[in-house]
């Protein structure tokens, strides 16, 4: 089990696709985002080292047919 959302999304296939938001009491919304925003904007997909699950990575890439759709992405490699 995770200690929080956080922790749990940190655990997502990919690092882009690892974000949450929460509505606040206050009607204010908050991110999570463990990996930060910045590769959000960089047209790029990067397998998520700590899922350790390449080929759940690969499937999902060519299963979501993310490449196709968004022709000017780039997977990273790490």
């Amino acid at each position: 089990p995770y200690c929080n959302s956080e922790e749990a999304i940190s655990f997502w296939t990919e690092v882009e696709t690892a974000i949450g938001a929460r509505l606040n009491a206050d009607d204010s919304i908050t991110l999570v985002a463990p990996f930060g925003l910045a590769a959000l904007f960089d047209d790029t997909i990067t397998f998520n080292a700590k899922n350790g699950d390449r080929a759940a990575y690969a499937q999902r890439v060519v299963d979501k047919g993310w490449l196709q759709r968004w022709p000017r992405l780039r997977q990273v490699k790490i």
